[in-house]
């Protein structure tokens, strides 16, 4: 599972950071962070708010870690996992057409992050990262697009920063059609079916 996330909030919430105190102070070392970030996390923007979806064999492999447990990277031995958090998963899975796998990653996620949420479920605030997420995505790329020049307009940022970004953004353009998905992900934006999932 190359170029997935870690889970479905961390990273983004890491990216959109960098991005914004790059902005805020454009120095040497920010930049170049900047620039590390935006090559580690290229495709977040070539696959703009898709989803890697959810999958029979790992929803199989999910329901056995209920009596296998699951294994974690650099631990020989695995870790059991409630039948709940299993059907948790399997849940935000099927609302988000979302692998499983990144589903119980989120709702680990989610399970450290309930102290800012107090008296909401683990499953609540796993949904609102998710959004939260998406939401960074989403400032993330009206960020970069902000910094790049344009026909009519230059940016008031450094020059270096400039050139990084709009090289970065140019070849979004060309080679990702961003900007088509873009307009793709509005025409597909559906209020109704969003609040359905809740109901």
């Amino acid at each position: 599972m190359e170029d997935i996330p870690d889970d479905m909030w961390s990273p983004f919430k890491h990216l959109y950071r960098v991005i914004e105190q790059t902005v805020i102070n454009p120095n040497e070392s920010a930049i170049s962070s900047l620039e590390v970030c935006l090559k580690r996390h290229k495709q977040v923007f070539v696959n703009l708010l898709r989803n890697p979806p959810k999958n029979e064999a790992n929803r199989s492999q999910l329901r056995a870690c209920a009596t296998q447990g699951v294994p974690f990277s650099g631990n020989s031995r695995a870790f059991p996992v409630s039948t709940e958090l299993i059907e948790e998963s399997i849940i935000i899975s099927d609302m988000f057409d979302l692998d499983e796998f990144l589903a119980l990653e989120l709702l680990c996620t989610a399970q450290h992050q309930m102290v800012h949420y107090p008296g909401l479920p683990r499953g609540l605030v796993a949904v609102l990262l998710y959004y939260d997420g998406r939401k960074a995505v989403a400032n993330s790329i009206r960020d970069l697009f902000q910094i790049t020049s344009g026909v009519s307009w230059v940016p008031e940022s450094p020059k270096k920063l400039v050139q990084l970004v709009s090289l970065f953004s140019q070849n979004l353009v060309e080679d990702s059609n961003i900007l088509d998905r873009i307009i793709d992900l509005l025409n597909e934006l559906d209020i109704v079916k969003e609040v359905f999932i809740f109901i």
